[in-house]
């Protein structure tokens, strides 16, 4: 092997190792926040017999929010999420139990959750309270990685108060 051949490879190896050691670098939990930026209500259909402050028992949505800022690129970009809640009355609340198939995309891959949490607070003469719970599992670039987050937001009526505040973790799938 050539003096400048042997180079070659070293320089190339060189680059591999400091490659895989910034990736070994990351520490995981990663801790993440931002917000969903502006997003739209489609799709809505109620159902079922109507409660206090609902139209009726079933709510079937999409939400769209086409630019998620996180403090991580990794979890930054457009969501969508389809979801059912089955409203209930508790005390002087309507209350939605709700289930969420979730996908979140950037150039980098995307997150997926088909079983993501959301429970809607509806409380008459005060802002209604969403809060949304997710856990991720990552693809394409994101293999082997796993997004938690908790959404917290609120709307009176029909305007919403987008965007909505954002925290969460991104470690190890294990």
């Amino acid at each position: 092997m050539s003096t400048r051949s042997l180079r070659a490879s070293l320089v190339v190896a060189l680059g591999l190792l400091v490659s895989l050691a910034g990736c070994a670098g990351e520490t995981y939990p990663m801790d993440v926040t931002g917000d969903t930026g502006l997003c739209s209500d489609n799709d809505t259909v109620w159902s079922g017999d109507p409660l206090p402050l609902v139209p009726g028992t079933v709510l079937e949505r999409t939400v769209r929010c086409p630019q998620t800022t996180m403090s991580d690129e990794r979890t930054s970009g457009a969501s969508e999420h389809h979801f059912r809640c089955e409203f209930s009355q508790q005390g002087e609340s309507t209350v939605g139990d709700c289930v969420a198939d979730s996908t979140l995309t950037n150039d980098g891959g995307a997150w997926h959750t088909p079983d993501g949490r959301i429970t809607i607070t509806l409380t008459s003469g005060e802002p209604t309270t969403v809060v949304q719970d997710g856990v991720y599992a990552g693809t394409g670039g994101y293999e082997g990685l796993r997004y938690t987050n908790h959404v917290t937001g609120s709307f009176e009526g029909v305007v919403h108060g987008y965007p909505w505040t954002i925290i969460g973790t991104i470690e190890r799938d294990s």
